[in-house]
């Protein structure tokens, strides 16, 4: 009797253990059925911006909040205080200044790139297929199009509601700046994610036992840094500071893709 017992506890141990890989299984089957579309590089990334999805999270839900503060001011600005329309311009104004420190202290890349390395890059660096310049290049290329496609969601809906508030506030006659700001909001959203991916395949910083050693990658980071909060202490027009911001906004994001297409090929490795 006692045999049988142990036997039977046995068994339910089995099924048990049965049941939670059954729940597993159902949770991968879930995730293939999701990407049955996708094949390659473009399979596994799916997979892998879903399972951390969560770092993004959090710079989207601080991103939701400015726009949802500066539309329900606006919107009462325009409706019930119409006398304060330049009082408002100002603030637009002054506000340009600010989002630059506000874009990077949102912006997710420089976790999403570690995340990039240490959940995905630092086993599969170990295989030679996945060294070649043609994977390499075709892994920046998917990555690049997330990243840049997780800020269209925040990038229309503050376009959208600073736009069209600001036409309610009667501002029909600095079209050229509003556009011009427009623009540089556009470009900020966008620029620091990008900047993090590729500074991450220029340099690849990180080691397989998790220590930062690229000295060019720590100059590069406190140099951003160092940038977007000095921009705190610009008083400029806000037309030549959105030039400004454009400017050099678009001429480093050029030269940091050129450089990771040049380089990467060759940086890109575990070390």
């Amino acid at each position: 009797y006692q045999r049988v017992m142990e036997h039977q506890k046995e068994v339910d141990n089995v099924q048990s253990l049965d049941g939670q890989l059954k729940d597993t299984m159902d949770e991968d089957a879930v995730t293939e059925r999701i990407f049955q579309d996708k094949s390659g590089y473009e399979y596994l990334h799916a997979i892998f911006f879903e399972r951390h999805k969560k770092i993004v999270a959090r710079p989207s839900r601080i991103k939701a909040w400015i726009v949802e503060g500066l539309f329900s001011r606006f919107m009462a600005s325009a409706a019930q205080f119409q006398e304060m329309s330049d009082g408002v311009w100002s603030t637009v104004n002054m506000l340009l200044a600010i989002l630059v420190f506000i874009m990077y202290c949102s912006s997710s890349g420089e976790k999403l790139t570690q995340a990039m390395f240490f959940h995905c890059d630092a086993s599969l660096l170990k295989y030679g297929y996945y060294r070649t310049p043609e994977a390499i290049i075709s892994s920046f290329r998917i990555r690049l199009r997330y990243m840049i496609r997780t800020e269209c969601p925040f990038i229309a809906a503050f376009c959208a509601g600073v736009f069209i508030n600001l036409m309610l506030l009667g501002r029909f006659r600095n079209i050229l700046q509003i556009i011009a700001i427009l623009f540089c909001i556009v470009m900020l959203s966008v620029f620091f994610s990008v900047l993090f991916l590729c500074m991450y395949y220029i340099f690849q910083p990180f080691t397989e036992a998790g220590n930062t050693t690229s000295v060019g990658y720590k100059i590069c980071t406190m140099g951003i840094y160092l940038v977007a909060y000095s921009c705190l202490q610009i008083h400029t027009p806000p037309t030549y500071f959105a030039a400004i911001i454009l400017g050099v906004t678009v001429v480093t994001l050029v030269a940091a893709l050129l450089l990771v297409w040049k380089l990467a090929p060759k940086t890109f490795r575990l070390k």
